[in-house]
């Protein structure tokens, strides 16, 4: 219909909750995308402080809401899909815009950590070459199913040991079929941490993956990790009375 009542909403009660980031994405039938994800930066960024993340599977739409965004946004995200690479990281360098590296190509998802490793180093390398910076590039671990979790875990040290990248991963993935899905979200993300996740999209409002990822960076000695989590313990007791 149009209304983006929801939208700012949403918005205002995640960072609300935590978020360091909004993920836009306004993909869906029987709509304008680009006209709604304009519209969406403009009521986001009139609402909330939080930085966005531009998410789309359209290089036109990302370029538009890059154009609008008053400030330096993440774009979700740039893979080795040939045409995909080739046009969006000449716009993320004109925008100054990051990105999140997904390590896809065009024959698909790749069959093995080392493929999947391959894949990053050859996106940074054309990264580079395009003028942009590592500081600019966060990659994704590709979470699939709970039989991906060790392979993801891999990937999270891979870049973090080799390559001196920041790494971000969907949760919601790494549990899909089994029950109580939160216990499993939770356990991944403490473990992904220690081994270098430094990024979750996650749903802000759900307390036990908050609380968890806070006190996982309390334990692994994260700079200003104990202040948050201090702060953190203070806001839910007075939310709770």
């Amino acid at each position: 219909e149009g209304c983006l009542d929801m939208v700012r909403a949403m918005a205002a009660e995640q960072e609300e909750n935590g978020a360091d980031i909004l993920d836009i994405n306004l993909g869906m039938n029987g709509i304008d995308e680009k006209e709604q994800m304009i519209a969406a930066v403009y009521e986001v960024t009139s609402a909330v402080d939080c930085p966005l993340c531009i998410d789309s599977s359209h290089v036109d739409v990302i370029e538009a809401a890059l154009r609008i965004y008053p400030g330096r946004a993440l774009i979700n995200s740039i893979s080795m899909e040939k045409d995909k690479m080739e046009k969006l990281l000449p716009v993320a360098k004109k925008y100054g815009a990051m990105f999140i590296l997904l390590p896809l190509s065009d024959a698909g998802l790749p069959q093995s950590a080392e493929e999947k490793h391959g894949i990053i180093r050859a996106v940074l390398a054309e990264a580079e070459k395009n003028g942009l910076e590592r500081e600019d590039v966060i990659a994704d671990g590709l979470g699939a199913t709970v039989g991906a979790a060790l392979e993801c875990f891999e990937t999270f040290a891979y870049c973090r040991e080799e390559l001196g990248l920041p790494t971000v991963c969907g949760l919601s993935n790494i549990s899909f079929g089994l029950p109580e899905r939160s216990y499993i979200n939770t356990a991944f993300l403490t473990m992904a941490i220690a081994n270098g996740l430094t990024m979750a999209i996650a749903n802000p409002s759900q307390d036990l993956l908050m609380n968890a990822a806070l006190a996982s960076d309390l334990l692994l000695n994260r700079e200003g990790s104990d202040i948050r989590y201090i702060g953190r313990m203070n806001l839910l007791r007075g939310r709770d009375g």
